[in-house]
């Protein structure tokens, strides 16, 4: 044989024809079908639909010359017929490409060569002719079987070409031969003053970027070109996916939002957004800000609908993470620190918070007793912890703070500040309070916000009936918003996902980033102040169903553990003991007499202790052990029992247990356990959908129904018939489906159950 297909197209001028057009000279290819115009013939030759039109040509060109010398005929020496013939044979092969080029060009579509400058391209133009494959070739597949040499391409050396070539080329965003490079960007772009559609260019870049949508929602880049061809039809033009990608990697750079990678304690890598970066964006944004409490609400119990009325954030966060400050007439008042009312009584306020729409302090007033004056200095008391409920303390309006610590003088001449050294105690404790409150020399003249997050955590099962591939995801809401408005999409914000690694690996850069949010803080911009603040932070909860908590919490999975409960200390010796009615009441909290009797709470304190020691006891003792007294505290710290197991098999893995437990032991355990904050008995609501609605609902619903006879079930499907539902947000109550199918009713389906009885 003469020759062979090349594996990649090589750029030839001669396959280009030059333009001159308003925007400045540029190139259209004369081999391929409805082509369009480029100012980069180089990128255009390295596609593959340039690369397929290429090697058919070569290929009819080999063939041609293979029927020669199959005929032993040499051009450079034959008679001049010969040569003719050869001279005709490629002629022949030449116009044989042009009509080939014409009629699959012809059939409804433009050659832009000579269309009308500003005449749209067509939508067949705009779709991704690159779907199919072999689709762009300009012969029919049938013709190509007939008339093609015995050489076919080569698929992985062309994709492996095609991939060299966009890495040389740079950005693989830039690959896309429908983008035109981006013409400069008007000052008047970055300016939100300007520009109504800032951080985007125009109208048409916000489109764009909504249409292509985020994370598993997003569209594929053919599909958008198909979308976007469509739209073509209305006179809406959209800019190229290239260019919608290259304006998401502009914005992400202005917020700032970067991607954190981390190795998990079992080397897996391990993804996540900054929480404190998303908290920073939604302050600053007016849709948000507007909409977010920093202070606990107290409600007396009436018309509760939000987390900020909630008891954790009133009177049970510790002093470090409740709202530290408040601003009155221009002065920040911080907690723990004497204030001088406008009456002249001096007291300290302990905690902030919201009484029917106005901010109101508790504070503990300041009596003779209280404080101990010499001429030179004086010793200031207050009673230890003081809870929200205390009646020492007394309730005030900050309208009526006038002086704070710094402004405040003794009867001597002598600052406040001097003579009590800087420090408050607590009555019958060692350790004094230091004034000024340490947070004001980190806030520096800022506002603090007190903006806590609610965690949430899930897993899909990898079910086969599953959207989605098994993965562990981890999110968040800002707890200062109300439902209607935390509950919607936009405001659930993703922190990383993993189909990996579990909730403890992934989560352990969430837990460190989240420490330093709650005991150092970070500054934002506050659209509502028009300034920058001080943000610190705190997980008010954690959401996740039952088996996600137990993870979390270092409790066994409820289902058939001996200690199923992750707030009591509820436990059982055996399993069958389980099944007896002395357990049922415990259960139940009633003792042998039905009277109430709760079962002693977990401590989560006593959890970390537990935790550590088991570790120890694997250590020193064995692990028969360990699994027996897992069992008698009800713990099971999930890192903690990977490492056990697996160091037994992997060396490496235990010289890395070793390495962990002299410089950094809190890695060898569950990350939540350092959660500052964070209380795992108090902090993991129950969620209703599994351990009510598909807990003990189903199974009473199961039992109720199935034992019922044929002519019971027409009368619970008549009874269910007559039921009155116009209180209730429900189309129809289906009869017959939720008796015939009783055992196979989804969580909304014995929700109606439950509401009809």
């Amino acid at each position: 044989m003469v020759g062979r297909i090349p594996r990649a197209a090589q750029f030839n001028v001669e396959d280009f024809s030059l333009h001159e057009t308003p925007e400045g000279p540029k190139y259209l290819c004369t081999i391929c079908p409805h082509p369009r115009m480029t100012t980069n013939p180089a990128k255009h030759a390295r596609g593959p639909t340039h690369v397929l039109m290429v090697q058919h040509i070569e290929a009819r060109r080999i063939t041609t010359m293979n029927q020669l010398v199959e005929m032993n005929l040499q051009p450079q020496i034959g008679a001049q017929g010969d040569l003719q013939q050869h001279q005709n044979n490629e002629e022949q092969a030449r116009r044989d490409s042009e009509a080939a080029q014409m009629w699959a060009t012809i059939d409804g579509l433009i050659d832009l060569h000579a269309r009308p400058q500003g005449v749209r391209p067509l939508l067949e133009d705009e779709l991704d002719t690159q779907e199919d494959g072999h689709s762009n070739s300009c012969w029919p597949r049938s013709q190509q079987q007939e008339n093609e040499p015995t050489a076919t391409l080569d698929w992985d050396e062309l994709l492996e070409q095609e991939i060299n070539n966009v890495r040389l080329a740079g950005d693989p965003l830039e690959a896309d031969d429908d983008a035109e490079p981006d013409p400069p960007m008007d000052a008047s772009v970055n300016n939100p003053k300007e520009n109504i559609w800032y951080p985007f260019k125009d109208k048409e870049d916000l489109v764009g970027s909504l249409l292509v949508g985020h994370t598993h929602s997003m569209l594929s880049r053919s599909l958008y070109s198909k979308i976007r061809g469509i739209l073509e039809l209305y006179d809406i033009e959209l800019p190229a996916w290239a260019t919608v990608q290259r304006s998401r990697t502009r914005i992400q750079k202005t917020l700032g939002s970067k991607v954190r990678v981390n190795m998990s304690v079992f080397d897996t890598p391990t993804f996540s957004l900054s929480a404190a970066e998303i908290i920073s964006q939604d302050l600053a944004n007016p849709l948000v800000s507007k909409h977010l409490d920093f202070y606990p609400e107290q409600t007396d119990g009436v018309d509760v609908f939000k987390l900020s009325q909630s008891n954790k954030w009133l009177k049970h966060l510790s002093p470090t993470h409740q709202p530290q400050m408040c601003e009155v007439d221009g002065k920040h008042f911080y907690i723990f620190e004497p204030v001088r009312l406008f009456s002249g009584v001096m007291v300290i306020p302990i905690y902030f918070y919201i009484y029917q729409g106005c901010l109101f302090s508790k504070c503990f007033e300041l009596a003779e007793e209280n404080v101990f004056q010499t001429e030179s200095e004086c010793k200031i008391t207050i009673p230890p912890n003081l809870e929200f409920d205390n009646i020492e303390l007394i309730s005030t309006p900050v309208s009526n703070f006038n002086l704070n610590c710094l402004n405040i003088w003794t009867a001597s001449g002598t600052p406040l500040l001097e003579a009590c050294g800087g420090k408050i105690y607590e009555c019958g404790l060692e350790t004094p309070i230091e004034i000024p409150n340490p947070w004001r020399k980190t806030a520096d003249g800022k506002i603090i916000r007190n903006v806590p997050i609610t965690l949430y955590a899930d897993d899909t099962s990898g079910n086969l009936s599953k959207q989605f591939n098994k993965h562990i995801g981890c999110y968040f809401t800002l707890s200062g918003l109300p439902p209607k408005i935390s509950n919607q999409e936009y405001h659930c914000h993703y922190l990383s996902a993993s189909n990996l690694a579990g909730v403890l690996e992934i989560s352990e850069q969430i837990v460190n980033e989240l420490n330093g949010m709650a005991t150092d803080g970070f500054t934002a911009y506050d659209y509502s102040l028009s300034q920058e603040v001080l943000v610190n932070s705190v997980v008010l909860c954690f959401v996740g169903d039952s088996p996600m908590h137990a993870k979390i919490t270092n409790t066994p999975n409820p289902g058939q553990a001996l200690n199923p409960c992750r707030m009591c200390t509820l436990s059982s010796t055996t399993r069958e003991l389980k099944q007896t009615s002395e357990f049922v009441k415990k259960f139940l909290h009633l003792d042998a007499q039905g009277n109430e009797m709760p079962v002693a709470a977990r401590i989560w304190s006593t959890t970390y202790a537990h935790s550590y020691s088991l570790y120890n006891i694997a250590m020193t003792l064995s692990d028969t052990q360990f699994k027996i007294y897992s069992k008698v505290y009800g713990i099971k710290d999930q890192i903690n029992i990977r490492f056990i197991q697996d160091s037994k098999k992997i060396p490496a893995l235990m010289w890395k247990m070793r390495h962990f437990d002299l410089h950094d032991p809190t890695r060898l355990y569950n990350p939540y356990l350092k959660l500052s904050g964070f209380d795992g008995v108090h902090d993991t609501p129950v969620e209703v959908l599994h351990v009510i609605l598909l807990g003990v609902a189903k199974y009473v619903a199961r039992d109720a129904v199935g034992k019922l006879t044929g002519q019971q079930k027409s009368e619970v499907k008549a009874r269910l018939r007559s039921f009155n539902r116009n209180s209730l947000n429900i189309d129809s109550l289906k009869p017959d489906y939720l008796v015939q199918h009783i055992k196979s009713l989804v969580g909304r389906d014995i929700k109606i159950l439950l509401q009809a009885a």
